[in-house]
């Protein structure tokens, strides 16, 4: 996977407005991104209508020439995200540009547009300053990736918290990855099967995890040292750990499997959340120590990304409180699309 796109040609033409793909304005459909962006300048439903079947260089060119709205320029960017984002829910651009992964997307160009994207020409390079609106086409595009980016549950397939997490987040519309391994018993429908190599990869970290929990890595022993591994990997992608059971008193670590995902997420610095189901109550490892928190901060619930792990002999205080975890991110994505349906509203009466 590229770490930086910065030509929006080729195989990557798909992220460029030219690209034929029909959104909507206002009622009326649009070739590309571009067609309609250039519609929107202007308030006139006739002029408008010249932008519906030209080219879109052809409508880039008209839409100098139209008398510009008296709200265009602090409307601009927000009908931009909002064509991006029709174009980007159509399910074969929305799988495209979900591949571009975590890449760092960049309109690269020659035309001298260092505010949309980033010129490449000698003369741009060696005079224009970087400024904090430069390349807004690939801002917003990463915007909407992440935005269309579905929530995934980063689990181990395990009896008790495992499934727990699994269950609730498939009900829910989340993705579950769940971890394993060939030879791995598990119930779990959303297996990713990690390859030999790709579990030795983690030997090192789960030897770090060691000393942090302060555990022995079971290198001698291949088959319990397959769990741990398996246990590294739900951290490596999440943006924020859950974790249920009872903490060790001498380590102030959890007890189990999970300490070693726990750990992996300390070292990381990942967020780690932690639902003590003896003592019922929630702790967040706040640099070198838990601190006691009355439930995770919203903030925590606006990742797509998540672990969740726990004890397999878990209670009902347990049980409740993924429902809980699960409880938030419902709240969060609702709120957000109220707040999308509110901002459309606003526009639509302005």
């Amino acid at each position: 996977m590229k770490e930086t796109i910065d030509s929006f040609r080729d195989e990557y033409a798909f992220l460029s407005n030219f690209y034929y793909a029909e959104v909507e304005l206002d009622g009326v459909k649009y070739p590309t991104v571009e067609n309609a962006f250039q519609a929107a300048k202007t308030n006139d439903s006739e002029a408008r209508k010249a932008f519906e079947t030209v080219p879109p260089n052809e409508a880039k060119k008209l839409g100098q020439q139209v008398n510009l709205s008296k709200f265009w320029n602090s409307q601009r960017v927000d009908v931009m995200k909002d064509l991006l984002k029709q174009k980007f829910n159509i399910p074969k651009f929305k799988e495209k540009l979900l591949a571009t992964g975590s890449a760092y997307l960049i309109e690269g160009n020659w035309w001298h547009d260092n505010s949309w994207g980033i010129c490449n020409c000698d003369n741009c390079k060696s005079t224009t300053t970087p400024r904090s609106n430069s390349n807004l086409l690939g801002r917003l595009l990463t915007e909407v990736r992440y935005e269309i980016k579905p929530i995934t549950c980063h689990t181990g397939g395990a009896k008790g918290s495992d499934m727990l997490f699994e269950t609730l987040s498939v009900d829910n519309g989340f993705n579950v990855t769940a971890y394993s391994f060939d030879g791995h018993s598990t119930k779990s429908t959303n297996r990713k099967l990690l390859t030999q190599e790709e579990l030795d990869s983690v030997t090192d970290k789960v030897t770090q995890v060691g000393f942090l929990i302060r555990r022995n890595a079971p290198l001698s022993r291949p088959q319990i040292l397959q769990y741990l591994q398996r246990d590294i990997y739900q951290v490596l992608d999440s943006e924020v750990v859950f974790a249920i059971g009872t903490l060790e008193d001498k380590t102030q670590m959890p007890y189990g499997g999970t300490a070693w995902a726990v750990g992996m997420a300390v070292i990381n610095r990942t967020p780690v959340w932690f639902f003590d189901q003896e003592k019922k109550q929630w702790l967040f490892y706040d640099e070198q120590k838990w601190v006691h928190e009355p439930f995770p901060h919203n903030r925590y619930f606006k990742v797509k990304d998540f672990t969740g792990i726990g004890t397999r002999e878990i209670n009902d205080t347990g049980k409740q409180a993924i429902q809980d975890i699960i409880e938030g991110f419902k709240i969060i994505r609702s709120n957000y699309v109220t707040k999308k349906l509110q901002r459309s509203y606003k526009r639509q009466t302005n």
